[in-house]
């Protein structure tokens, strides 16, 4: 029998893509459930972490959000999505180093993007890196002139904390849930969309 596989041919794939649902459902509890299992059965499948990391984070679980990210962002590759994810729990856990390390990866993946350079702002403030800080924020108003956050709160991002809010900062990625017709696919073949 195929070690990722459980009674009744659910594989960790599988309790991945069904995690991913239930959290889009706002079923959190089932979504944690079936990602625990997935991580039980692959404790070193990055797709899980990323997942588990999403599910901990919107449940407030942040110290098992920041455990899963850290495997999941020295795991494997990841698409630009799972690294502002993966920033996004970083900065939520505490962890801003961490977070702003992945959002000067980001930055350079994508330089026109204003929302990387408000969160610069927003953690090197965070760092006591007032030069940085300013730098970035002056980034963002020249790619987004009209960016009312960055104008009016002086950077500050991280502000939606609801629970709404963290679904949909968490929960943006489709990539990341294997496809039922793909379930066979490694992980590499996966990163490689």
């Amino acid at each position: 029998m195929d070690a990722s596989r459980l009674p009744g041919e659910c594989n960790v794939d599988t309790l991945i893509r069904e995690s991913v649902g239930e959290s889009k459902a706002g079923r959190h509890s089932d979504a944690w459930q079936r990602i625990e299992r997935a991580v039980a059965l692959d404790p070193a499948n990055c797709l899980a972490h990323l997942q588990r990391a999403r599910c901990a984070a919107v449940m407030g679980l942040w110290a098992a959000a920041r455990d899963s990210a850290a495997i999941a962002s020295n795991t494997c590759e990841l698409s630009v999505k799972e690294q502002m994810t993966l920033a996004a729990i970083f900065a939520h856990c505490g962890e801003e180093r961490k977070a702003l390390e992945l959002y000067r990866v980001l930055e350079t993946a994508q330089p026109a993007d204003p929302h990387t350079q408000r969160e610069i702002a927003v953690l090197s403030r965070i760092l006591g890196r007032a030069e940085d800080a300013e730098r970035a924020c002056d980034r963002c108003l020249a790619l987004d002139p009209d960016d009312h956050e960055t104008i009016h709160r002086g950077g500050l991002g991280f502000s939606d904390r609801s629970e709404g809010g963290m679904t949909a900062i968490f929960f943006n990625d489709s990539r990341s849930i294997p496809d039922e017709t793909t379930e066979t696919q490694s992980l590499t073949g996966l990163q490689g969309e």
